[in-house]
């Protein structure tokens, strides 16, 4: 690249580093959903699609709304298919999304010589996913311990 931002073939060199399809499925499968809602929402907003990125944080935390209170109420023994079964769907299903709306942006960014996030960033967004995960935890829990639908634990 040249000093006044331009690629040799002189187009625009794209600002910001992408999150591809394999960073999804590991970040994904190793740190959650909400790891997932962030990737996807860092690359649309990259692509300048503030409408999709908002629907993807909108999805991450709807799957762990939903994910949260069924882990809760599963009942005991189908708890280890549940707790293997949970991670490769919501994979599954994050992949699909950056499939099916990123990958051609993802291409175009990685071809106009735009950079690919590495593995800094997706412990950074493990660790915001983490943060996320743990103030929906507690709501939930607060709001299912309120509804009286679990004791507390002594």
């Amino acid at each position: 690249m040249s000093d006044d931002g331009f690629a040799p073939t002189g187009k625009v060199v794209p600002k910001g580093e992408v999150f591809r399809i394999g960073s999804m499925g590991v970040g994904t499968i190793l740190f959650g959903p909400m790891v997932a809602g962030y990737m996807l929402y860092r690359n649309h907003k990259i692509f300048g699609q503030d409408d999709m990125a908002k629907k993807a944080v909108f999805a991450s935390v709807l799957v762990l709304a939903v994910l949260m209170p069924a882990a809760i109420l599963v009942p005991g023994e189908n708890t280890l298919a549940f707790f293997r079964l949970t991670p490769i769907l919501y994979t599954v299903g994050a992949i699909w999304w950056m499939e099916r709306f990123q990958k051609h942006d993802i291409e175009q960014h990685i071809e106009n010589g735009g950079k690919q996030a590495g593995v800094l960033k997706i412990l950074a967004a493990w660790g915001l996913g983490l943060a996320g995960a743990v103030i929906m935890a507690i709501a939930v829990s607060a709001i299912l311990l309120a509804a009286g639908l679990v004791a507390m634990p002594l």
